[in-house]
């Protein structure tokens, strides 16, 4: 298996690299899929005064990552990792490899020399044999061993194999020949394939597909399929099974696999078709390339499968298969795409990852009603009147707007208070609710809640001191669809249930001012939002994600206004500001069977608002003595940034007695 780099140009010029040169340039996931261990998903244009980029390439453990940047000093070498994050190391211009532990990288320095930089030694110049411009393009899994070609004082290209007791060593060429390319190495380093040649490089070089034996110097032809081009492009494991492609006898190249017991085998069965073979699992038994216009799969038992386009496309190519062969990645046009046997049909890498971010999205969105849910439930308050001992009340609360253009929340809540002496009150609220995100079809249901409060108020006619205190326990189940508006995506459904707890403190001083009592408040509320872990089903690419907790804390300050407009109506107005001092909202963590993403964390990518203004109008209408019924109408800021404005109404019957 080889090492592979990330892609810098569409599939139709890269095949166009692959047939006559190497099986270097591939998707970004395409790389990850040909690795058989947990990777993490970067994003590669997000790093500080540095252009976006170029070729990188990931460890065989998927741990480490490395590419090349560009800043004001010249392309720079970087390497990301889970524990060190991004690093730059130094100066050097492209990454072709990294060795299965991550502890070596290999590829060309700025003065165009092959080079090797190392954990343990740092960077070495692994120079030329003879001429001016060397690469290396892959390494064994432990680092120890580096292949590439190098031009030798004739002006030709030679194959090398370099190692730290040999130094740069030129593997040869077939009798006759001029020049050699070695484009990859297998794992225990003992088998490096590539191609041999007289009259090139060129693209009509008479090309012969090669394998050199490490351990016995020797250079095998391994022919071809009838015509006079061959090239070896990818060795499994061991180097017992080699892939690449070949002329046919009607001038057409053809897929191969290669082995010392049956030689070059044709893989394309199709006259007249052009296929190449571009890489082979761990054991020889599955390889993948592209036939025609399409990216296939090769079996013995299958044969070469067509994995179709995406939507939109007319091409494709498969560039990398897992060990297992299970799981193949290429281009379809200038997208990635990744394919399975349980998948429906290939699936778009890009949106894919985007489908991952878009959850993050919707859970956030989802905490958010709920934070917003129990927040209401805390201030949701039945006071008796000063001759009365009973407050019983009922209502509805609805929402629309935020983050989701379709973005609704509905909720019921009943209250009941009693009154403890003049000044002191307490009780409780019952709240049942749910809420939808359609754009990305989720919902919030079975979001009950439980609220209890005491509250003091210095004088009977609200005026002078006054404060409360409450806290608020919820519980929501949350549905969602991943992958909603995203082409070539397998949809997902995941079910999660939430926890919620908010507590809230505040004080206010009302004041009469002529016929209107004027009440500023200030208030501090915390919440906090436990998501219990969920796995999908009856996916191609399942999504576990992990349990997590997100707390917000708040500071509103405002004033209110209550002023009688008859005998029997009031009117109420207000004015605050909702103030977010705290925010540990939790990413996304988890893992998946998507290459590349086994272990994986996501933060949402909606801003959240600091400050929030809210006003309000309300009016309530006294029936009699004992009844009174109200409603209003509220309108806010989003609570994230650039999104639309929160509107909310509410209706209530209040009875005293």
């Amino acid at each position: 298996m080889k090492t592979l780099s990330f892609p810098r140009s569409p599939l139709s010029q890269a095949l166009t690299r692959w047939r006559l040169l190497s099986t270097t340039v591939v998707s970004t996931l395409a790389l990850l899929a040909a690795q058989p261990a947990a990777a993490v998903m970067l994003d590669f244009g997000s790093f500080s005064g540095v252009d976006a980029p170029r070729s990188p390439a990931i460890s065989g453990d998927g741990k480490v990552v490395a590419g090349v940047v560009a800043d004001t000093s010249g392309n720079q070498l970087f390497t990301w990792s889970k524990g060190e994050g991004y690093r730059q190391v130094g100066p050097m211009r492209i990454v072709y490899a990294v060795s299965y532990d991550g502890k070596t990288i290999v590829g060309q320095s700025d003065n165009a020399h092959a080079y090797i930089w190392s954990v343990d030694d740092g960077f070495t110049d692994l120079g030329t044999l003879g001429g001016l411009v060397s690469q290396a393009r892959g390494v064994s899994d432990n680092g120890n061993a580096v292949v590439g070609f190098s031009s030798n004082s004739a002006g030709n290209a030679r194959a090398f194999l370099w190692t730290k007791a040999d130094n740069m060593k030129d593997l040869g060429t077939l009798s006759g020949d001029t020049g050699a390319w070695a484009h990859g190495i297998s794992g225990d380093g003992q088998v490096v394939v590539g191609a041999s040649y007289k009259d090139g490089p060129s693209y009509t070089a008479d090309y012969k597909a090669v394998r050199w034996d490490v351990a016995s110097s020797t250079i095998t032809d391994l022919g071809s399929l009838g015509g006079t081009y061959s090239q070896a492009h990818a060795a499994n494991r061991d180097g017992s099974v080699i892939v690449g492609l070949s002329d046919w006898v009607d001038g057409q190249r053809h897929a191969f696999r290669w082995t010392e017991a049956g030689g070059m085998q044709d893989l394309d069965k199709t006259p007249g078709n052009s296929s190449g073979a571009l890489d082979v699992n761990a054991d020889g038994s599955v390889v993948v390339g592209y036939s025609g216009d399409t990216a296939f799969r090769w079996t013995e038992t299958t044969g070469m499968t067509s994995l179709g386009v995406l939507s939109g496309q007319s091409h494709s190519g498969a560039t990398s298969v897992s060990d297992d062969g299970n799981t193949v990645v290429g281009e379809s046009g200038d997208r990635a795409f990744i394919w399975t046997p349980d998948s429906p049909a290939m699936q778009d890498l890009d949106h894919l990852q985007t489908s991952l971010i878009q959850s993050a999205d919707t859970v956030n969105q989802l905490v958010s009603n709920q934070t917003r849910r129990l927040r209401d439930l805390t201030q949701q308050q039945c006071h008796p009147g000063i001759n009365q001992t009973y407050c019983l009340s009922g209502g509805s609360q609805s929402y629309a707007g935020g983050a989701d253009n379709s973005d609704y929340q509905n909720d019921l809540q009943l209250s009941g208070g009693l009154r403890l002496n003049e000044q002191f009150t307490a009780g409780a609220t019952l709240s049942i609710g749910a809420s939808t995100l359609k754009d990305q079809d989720a919902e919030q249901n079975k979001a009950f809640g439980l609220g209890l409060w005491s509250a003091y108020q210095q004088n009977s006619d609200n005026t002078g001191w006054g404060g409360s205190a409450s806290v608020a326990l919820g519980k929501s189940d949350n549905t969602f669809e991943r992958g909603v508006g995203l082409t070539d995506v397998q949809r997902a459904r995941a079910n999660l249930k939430m926890s919620s707890t908010a507590v809230r403190v505040a004080a206010h001083y009302g004041v009469q001012v002529g016929t209107t009592l004027v009440t500023p408040e200030v208030s501090l509320s915390h919440a906090r939002t436990g998501q219990d872990g969920f796995t999908e089903r009856n996916v191609a690419f399942p999504l576990t994600v992990d349990s997590s907790k997100s707390r917000q804390t708040y500071a509103t300050v405002g004033v209110r206004s209550a002023t009688p407009i008859n005998a029997k109506g009031t009117l109420h107005l207000s004015l605050a500001v909702d103030t977010l001092l705290s925010d540990d909202t939790a990413d996304i963590e988890g893992s998946s069977k998507v290459p590349g993403l086994s272990h994986f964390r996501f933060a949402s990518s909606l801003e959240k608002r600091r400050a929030v203004p809210v006003v309000m109008a309300g009016y309530s209408h006294a029936i009699n003595g004992n009844s009174t019924v109200s409603g209003g109408v509220q309108l806010g800021a989003s609570p994230y940034q650039g999104e639309r404005a929160v509107l909310g109404v509410g209706v209530q019957y209040r009875y005293a007695f």
